[in-house]
């Protein structure tokens, strides 16, 4: 499933920071107003990848807060990662 079509309650996706065929992490903002990274499997042919929640809805597996500065660090230097926005949540 692509990452901008999952969109749980818990979570509010503001960018994809890194996605290739199979796995994606998103930043945004986590129900109890804290942002933060959520990454997932993406899944293959249309299936909903994981994780999912009790009703096998796509959800996003929330990253210790923590660890975000580093993930970001560490996801500049990779293929597949959007830079404009990692450098942009970075400088916030």
């Amino acid at each position: 499933m692509k990452p901008e079509n999952v969109n749980p309650t818990n979570f509010k996706r503001e960018h994809i920071i890194y996605e290739d065929d199979y796995f994606s992490i998103a930043y945004g903002v986590w129900d109890d107003d804290e942002n933060g990274l959520g990454m997932r499997w993406n899944g293959e042919d249309n299936k909903n990848g994981y994780p999912n929640n009790r009703n096998g809805q796509p959800v996003w597996f929330r990253i210790s807060g923590n660890l975000t500065d580093i993930f970001l660090a560490a996801l500049l230097s990779t293929p597949y990662s959007n830079k404009k926005n990692i450098i942009s949540i970075l400088n916030s």
